[in-house]
């Protein structure tokens, strides 16, 4: 077998390997890592030293220094704090690294498939959007009964897909490959326009109804986010995108309406997240990080020193207890006020440099003596996460750079005439999916997690040579 044919077969089996890719967030985290190594060891093997050459590209080597430097401010954490075990963990980070090479490879050589992925991502987010349905209405039905045989009915706010055993994701799964495989149904009813109209509007409104159903309130928020910016910016398809809006709103107001449970949920939703980035709001963040609470440190201090001294253990419950009184403490709630309010306390503690990967876990525990302060094992915002983690230059690396990259793709996309509708479709995908998952004050998983940061460097990978789609293989 000559060497052309072993190419052709290892470029068969990378896009193979990717068509699957969306059902390992489904089975697990350690498929997904799995996957990552065989696409990464394949991708290695058809390219070899070219996956590792940036080409003076300046957005891949700010990437580039960004993984570097979670090393580095790890690393620099370690030496000043015995108890940081992470440093093994830093290095191992750099498997994202090597798969975002590989995709970036594959896309500069014309090998990735975008039709095949897209599909991908509407069956697998279909399937799930499907199972969330069928428990949802299910639970609305058994509700319904509960309620006519005169008892109260346990509230019933999530109906999670049985894929997932039982974890309230399915609502952020479908989300996010639902915004690109979307794409797939223009891409395959290319010839028959208003019939693909008829199909994508309800498309969305399946997958809008069974985010709402699962509970999961972020994700529908971003999927409405996704929704205006098709409107606005998807030429061809704006109409799809706006009767896809309007169904959405329409079964959103309608849920809201006849279920109490899921209007409660969203209210709560308003109360503890809006609220709390709003200035000037009775419960915003800020606020809250400026007081001073140094004189009742101190008196924490000198209260524990002196049970000490008395060999007694200091119980901090009824010290709590006795102290706070006269200090407002904020309703817990969806917990989102209190765990940023923190995270930013404890960012400020090293602003620049980080305290390394995964720290926040650690150094929360510092800050829990105060009112209005919690730990949790992250910090449930992107942003706040690296910021803790690897401080404002980690940030600069791979924020800063991303946002640039979104604008500079953005001008060039729109400055010029092109003729090409399927490369619309790809460029709607890829741009309209990182600009929501890096919306700022989207609540969120920790961001170096495996199930978030596959996805992350999955569609960056795929979005700094996105030009190059436009002659791939789609």
């Amino acid at each position: 077998m000559n060497l052309v044919n072993y190419s052709n077969y290892s470029r068969t089996i990378l896009n193979f390997l990717i068509f699957i890719f969306p059902i390992t967030f489904i089975i697990g985290n350690a498929a997904i890592n799995l996957f990552i190594l065989l696409i990464s060891v394949v991708g290695i093997f058809l390219y070899k030293i070219e996956v590792f050459k940036p080409k003076k590209n300046f957005y891949l080597i700010s990437i580039i220094c960004f993984f570097l430097f979670i090393i580095t401010s790890t690393l620099i954490d370690v030496l000043q704090n015995s108890n940081n075990t992470n440093l093994f963990r830093s290095v191992l980070y750099l498997r994202y690294l090597v798969f975002l090479l590989v995709l970036n490879c594959m896309v500069e050589k014309n090998d990735f498939n975008f039709k095949i992925f897209s599909l991908s991502c509407l069956i697998f987010a279909g399937i799930v959007s499907f199972s969330v349905l069928f428990d949802g209405i299910a639970q609305i039905i058994s509700v319904i009964n509960i309620e006519r045989s005169g008892h109260v009915p346990f509230p019933q706010i999530h109906s999670s897909s049985f894929l997932f055993g039982g974890e309230l994701i399915s609502g952020g799964y479908i989300q996010r490959f639902a915004c690109i495989g979307i794409f797939f149904i223009p891409f395959f009813m290319k010839e028959k326009k208003n019939t693909f109209l008829i199909y994508m509007s309800c498309a969305i409104a399946i997958f809008s109804a069974s985010i709402i159903l699962s509970g999961n309130r972020m994700p529908f928020m971003l999927f409405i986010m996704f929704l205006f910016l098709g409107v606005i910016l998807a030429k061809g398809i704006r109409k799809a995108f706006l009767s896809g809006l309007f169904l959405s709103l329409l079964v959103f107001v309608s849920i809201l309406t006849f279920q109490r449970d899921h209007y409660l949920n969203w209210n709560s939703f308003y109360t503890n997240v809006v609220r709390s980035i709003i200035p000037g709001s009775k419960y915003f963040i800020l606020d809250e990080v400026n007081k001073d609470y140094s004189d009742l440190k101190e008196q924490m201090s000198k209260n524990k020193k002196v049970d000490q001294l008395k060999n007694e253990r200091f119980d901090y419950s009824y010290w709590k207890e006795k102290n706070y009184k006269g200090i407002r403490i904020i309703p817990f709630g969806t917990g989102h006020r209190v765990i940023w309010t923190t995270a930013i306390e404890t960012w400020l503690e090293k602003p620049f440099m980080g305290s390394g990967i995964k720290s926040f876990r650690e150094t929360c525990k510092k800050r829990i003596v105060l009112p209005n302060r919690t730990c949790e094992s992250h910090t449930h915002n992107y942003y706040l996460e690296v910021l803790n983690d690897t401080g404002v230059f980690g940030a600069i690396f791979i924020f800063l750079s991303l946002y640039i990259l979104l604008i500079k793709k953005f001008i060039e996309y729109y400055s010029k005439n092109k003729k090409n509708i399927f490369g619309d479709f790809i460029f709607y995908a890829l741009f309209f999916s990182i600009v929501l998952e890096f919306f700022p004050i989207r609540s969120s998983g920790n961001f170096f997690s495996t199930y978030n940061s596959a996805f992350i460097f999955l569609i960056i990978g795929l979005f700094l040579n996105f030009k190059n789609f436009n002659k791939s293989k789609i």
